[in-house]
């Protein structure tokens, strides 16, 4: 297994902390993230995904199609080390067990990107092969967006109206390359779903390219929709994305050419 080309832990993180109550505590991951996902493990609660482009207090909850929220009190602030949080019970309530977080770095402050025919809004972080995307559904026809990453993507999620502004609550639609090995095009999965995947064109209309990937507006996102994408793509030694099939009585090795620490 050959050295990663990157220090992962700059990178990516994974913490699990206990609760105290105490408001603007400091979570250390080690470098200031661009996501973060957050989960209550000991009981009952939403994952929590949180970006700096849509910003602190806008939770999205991937266990099902609700739009953002708006909660002060759980994630106060981007730090240059992590994030700090309140007091909510989700993320720190008082004698509270089990919280995890994982943490990706993007680029930081968002810049516009026109490799597509519509602007998108991207912090990438073309090193580790991660970017937190916005952009607007335009009016009509097919469009693609830009992504920022320099290499095609492997994983997409795409939260569709993640605002409500068009009063739609859209699935999580995901990209994966698992289609007998030829790519991912034409398919979604769904990430608040059990559903198996399904034959739908408009999220992926054809592979992702190293610039952009492509979407058909009519009858999916309605226009004037803003959307939300996370992208990543492999990177020797620190990310690995894929499928295999199943051997059902027999032990397989799935090779990702890392210790994965999620």
């Amino acid at each position: 297994i050959p050295n990663p080309t990157i220090v992962p832990s700059q990178h990516f993180n994974v913490v699990q902390y206990d609760g105290n109550g105490a408001n603007n505590r400091a979570i250390n991951l080690g470098f200031q993230p661009d996501l973060i996902i957050s989960k209550r493990s000991q009981t009952s609660s939403s994952w929590a995904w949180i970006d700096s482009i849509r910003g602190v207090t806008r939770p999205l909850a991937s266990n099902g199609t609700a739009i953002q929220g708006n909660e002060s009190a759980q994630v106060k602030s981007f730090t240059s080390t992590g994030i700090t949080i309140g007091t909510d019970s989700n993320i720190n309530g008082s004698s509270t067990d089990g919280y995890i977080l994982y943490g990706w770095k993007g680029g930081g402050s968002a810049v516009s990107n026109t490799d597509g025919s519509i602007t998108s809004t991207v912090s990438a972080n073309t090193t580790a092969g991660f970017s937190v995307v916005k952009y607007t559904v335009p009016a009509s026809g097919n469009y693609t967006i830009g992504h920022g990453l320099t290499k095609k993507p492997d994983w997409i999620i795409i939260k569709g109206d993640y605002d409500g502004g068009q009063s739609n609550t859209y699935n999580y639609d995901v990209y994966t390359p698992d289609n007998g090995g030829i790519g991912g095009a034409g398919f979604r999965l769904k990430l608040n779903s059990a559903d198996l995947r399904e034959t739908v064109a408009p999220p992926f209309r054809v592979e992702p390219t190293s610039t952009v990937w492509s979407q058909t507006q009519g009858g999916w996102y309605s226009g004037g929709s803003n959307n939300i994408a996370y992208c990543w793509t492999a990177i020797e030694g620190f990310s690995d994305f894929g499928y295999y099939n199943g051997a059902s009585n027999t032990h397989i090795h799935i090779n990702t050419g890392f210790k994965p620490a999620l």
